[in-house]
């Protein structure tokens, strides 16, 4: 017994190879071939690349503040106290002042 579905895609798959289109999800069949030039059309065209290579407003200062914050949190993970995650909870405070200042400058 032969598997119809799976020649057709088989030969789907060749004709894809063939040509210059690329596969696509159609209501009215279930593949299309559809040329190149009509990509922007369908999927969209991107923004281009970011504006901001880098954050501007991260500096010596913050990174400290977010270091000490990341620390604090492992420390109140694997001890579950109390006392750790009010620890965390104050250099989580601050790090969040730092960074708006930082943004504000």
């Amino acid at each position: 017994m032969q598997d119809s579905q799976g020649i057709e895609i088989v030969n789907f798959t060749i004709s894809l190879t063939l040509s210059a289109g690329t596969l696509m999800a159609s209501a009215g069949t279930p593949y299309r071939l559809v040329p190149a030039h009509f990509y922007p059309c369908i999927c969209g065209m991107t923004k281009g690349p970011h504006r901001h290579k880098e954050t501007w407003w991260w500096n010596e200062e913050v990174a400290e503040a977010v270091r000490e914050k990341t620390i604090k949190y492992g420390k109140w993970k694997r001890e579950n106290m109390k006392e750790a995650r009010v620890e965390y909870k104050k250099s989580r405070q601050n790090a969040k002042r730092v960074i708006s200042s930082a943004k504000e400058k």
